[in-house]
C-alpha cells in the first residue's frame, strides 16, 4: 500500500471548530451523471466544503481557471473532455496551483492497473465506484488537511478486486488523453 502526499500548500481546516475568518475550502466536481454530482456535492457540503460542479472536464477546467480551488473530484468517462484529459490539461498548465492541486479520480472502471494510471496522469488517488460516503469524505478531508492518502481505494461492494489488464474502454480513454 503506497501513500501519496498531496501538495505542501497550506489547506484550510475542514472539520472541528472552523475559525470564522477562514474561507471554506473549495472543490470542483466533474461527473456527467447528475445524480453522482449532486450526491458528491451534498457529501462535501456536510464537511464544510464549498462546491462547484460541471458535467464534463471542459466545464470543470473553466471553473478551475476562474476560481482558486483546493480539491478536484473527477470521473474518468465524460463527454467532450474526459477526466484524464482534464487532469492532463491541469498538470501541464504551468500554474503551480494547478500542478499541485489534489485530485480524486472516481470511476466505475475497475482495473488492476488503475494505480499505474494515477501515476501516469498525476492524479492523487482513485476511488472505485460504487462510491462509499465514508471513504470519499475521509479521503477528501485528508487531502484538504495536507495528509497522505492511499493511491487506490477499491469499492468494498465489488470485492475490491480489479479485472486483469486494461479494459477496452479505459484503453481508449488513455490513448485519447495522451
Amino acid at each position: 500500500m503506497q501513500l501519496l502526499s498531496p501538495t505542501a500548500l497550506p489547506r484550510p481546516q475542514v472539520s472541528g471548530n472552523m475559525d470564522e475568518n477562514l474561507v471554506a475550502p473549495r472543490c470542483v466536481i466533474a461527473d456527467d451523471i447528475r445524480s453522482s454530482r449532486e450526491m458528491l456535492k451534498r457529501w462535501m457540503r456536510e464537511i464544510g466544503v464549498e462546491t462547484f460542479t460541471g458535467s464534463n472536464g471542459g466545464e470543470a477546467w473553466q471553473h478551475l481557471k476562474r476560481v482558486p480551488c483546493d480539491l478536484l473530484i473527477t470521473d474518468i468517462e465524460m463527454p467532450s473532455m474526459s477526466g484524464l484529459d482534464l487532469i492532463r490539461q491541469l498538470r501541464s498548465d504551468g500554474d503551480p496551483k494547478c500542478n499541485q492541486l489534489p485530485i480524486i479520480v472516481i470511476t466505475s472502471l475497475s482495473d488492476e492497473k488503475m494505480s499505474d494510471l494515477a501515476d501516469e496522469f498525476q492524479a492523487t488517488t482513485i476511488v472505485i465506484k460504487p462510491l462509499e460516503k465514508s471513504v470519499v469524505l475521509s479521503v477528501a478531508e485528508k487531502l484538504l488537511r495536507g495528509d497522505a492518502v492511499e493511491k487506490l481505494y477499491p469499492s468494498s461492494q465489488i470485492g475490491g478486486r480489479g479485472t486483469t489488464g486494461i479494459s477496452p474502454s479505459l484503453r481508449n480513454l488513455i490513448e485519447r488523453a495522451k
